[in-house]
């Protein structure tokens, strides 16, 4: 989920930038990236270049998510008591 939420803005994130923002091990990330991408949920671009540069985006289906995630976090606003984040 957390992936996705990063990724909701629409502009191509990279392998280290998500790995700096999330603070994860670059194992981890890479596994839970090709999960994702093998569900739908996010695209890569690979660019033939040195050193290498990969992209990875929301698909429509990942774009899907969002608003469920977005309701996810109201339902638990509300039964956890914590005021909800203004958008």
């Amino acid at each position: 989920m957390t992936l996705v939420w990063l990724l909701q803005d629409g502009k191509p994130r990279r392998f280290n930038d998500i790995k700096r923002a999330l603070g994860i091990n670059p194992v981890s990330l890479s596994q839970r990236l090709n999960e994702l991408e093998k569900a739908g949920v996010l695209d890569r671009k690979t660019f033939k270049q040195v050193p290498p540069r990969v992209e990875y985006w929301l698909t429509k289906k990942g774009k899907d998510l969002v608003p469920l995630m977005d309701q996810l976090g109201l339902w638990s606003n509300k039964h956890h008591g914590t005021p909800p984040v203004a958008a």
